[in-house]
C-alpha cells in the first residue's frame, strides 16, 4: 500500500480529512474468495495542530450502512497522517452486488463549544470517503492474486 504524502494546503483553520482508502494485504482463498485489509487515511494538512481530548472524535467505518468499527484518535499534528485498518474476510469477487465501505470522522456533539479552538474542524464536507465494491474488486484483480 502506498502511504499518502500530506502537503501544505490553503486552509488557515484546523481541517482534518479522509484522503484515501486503499486495499492491501490481499490473500486469496479457494476460488474467488479473498481476505484483505482496507486502510483509510486521516490527514491534517491545514497549517495548524489538532489538539483534543480523548473520546471527542473517532473514525467510524461502515459496510454499506452497517457500522463495523470505531477507531478513536486524539491529537493530529500539522502535516501528519495516520491510517485506520479494517480486516475484510471472505470477500467474493463474483458477488454481483459487492458492498461499499465508508470512513467517516465523527465528533462529540459539544466539540465546537468546549472552549478549545484547536479541535474545531472548519471543513466538514471532506470528513467522509467511500470506496465502492467495484473499486475493491478492481484492486483485487489488479493485484494479480
Amino acid at each position: 500500500m502506498k502511504e499518502p504524502n500530506p502537503a501544505k494546503s490553503e486552509f488557515s483553520c484546523t481541517d482534518l480529512k479522509i484522503t484515501n482508502i486503499l486495499v492491501g494485504d490481499i490473500n486469496r482463498h479457494s476460488g474467488s474468495t479473498y481476505d484483505f485489509t482496507l486502510k483509510g487515511y486521516l490527514v491534517n494538512e491545514s497549517g495548524s495542530d489538532w489538539v483534543s481530548s480523548e473520546g471527542q472524535q473517532s473514525i467510524h467505518i461502515y459496510k454499506n450502512k452497517e457500522h463495523m468499527r470505531d477507531a478513536p484518535f486524539r491529537n493530529m499534528f500539522n502535516n501528519t497522517s495516520t491510517g485506520f485498518h479494517l480486516l475484510v474476510q471472505n470477500w467474493d469477487l463474483n458477488n454481483s452486488n459487492p458492498p461499499s465501505y465508508s470512513y467517516r470522522i465523527t465528533y462529540d456533539s459539544d466539540i465546537h463549544v468546549d472552549g478549545n479552538d484547536k479541535n474545531n474542524d472548519c471543513t466538514l464536507k471532506n470528513n467522509t470517503m467511500t470506496i465502492t465494491g467495484k473499486k475493491i474488486n478492481d484492486a483485487i484483480r489488479e493485484s494479480g492474486r
